[in-house]
């Protein structure tokens, strides 16, 4: 009888470790550096938590972007990449997230293409290829309106 009970646990147990290690460790697996594993995926169990007890993740993501923002620019862009490829970033989440990259969006827009060109882009499942697809455009449509706002400010 206690076997049987600790079968049902273990298969519990089991059940409840798939969606982590399907959701918290495989995306990490491409980080560059331990610092980046560690910070995605504490934003990524953020994540995942919040959308079983529909609290917030984004505080966690801010955390993390602090800690980020002392590292070198290779791993800084490692890190919004693997955020960005993994993450739900709708409406407020992506205005965060673009604020968060503040003089990095240039060099993100540069990294997300060079990825997008290169093979590791056909490894990635195709959510994760329309996000940087899609973060492509958005730093684009970022990049014309500051542009545009230079324009102005220097005809003043």
């Amino acid at each position: 009888m206690n076997f049987t009970k600790y079968r049902i646990f273990l298969g519990l147990l089991i059940f409840l470790c798939i969606p982590i290690f399907t959701e918290i460790w495989l995306p990490t697996r491409n980080a560059e550096t331990y610092t980046v594993r560690y910070a995605v995926s504490k934003v990524l169990l953020a994540q995942f938590f919040s959308e079983i007890t529909g609290g917030y993740w984004e505080d966690e993501l801010s955390k993390q972007a602090i800690l980020i923002y002392q590292l070198p620019l290779a791993e800084r862009l490692n890190f919004f990449a693997l955020i960005l490829m993994n993450c739900n970033l709708d409406t407020s989440r992506s205005f965060l997230f673009s604020e968060m990259l503040g003089e990095d969006a240039v060099n993100l827009k540069k990294y997300l293409i060079n990825l997008k060109s290169g093979i590791e882009f056909k490894k990635l499942n195709s959510t994760q290829q329309l996000n940087v697809t899609q973060w492509i455009e958005e730093l684009n449509n970022q990049n014309r309106s500051w542009q545009a706002q230079l324009v102005r400010r220097n005809r003043r």
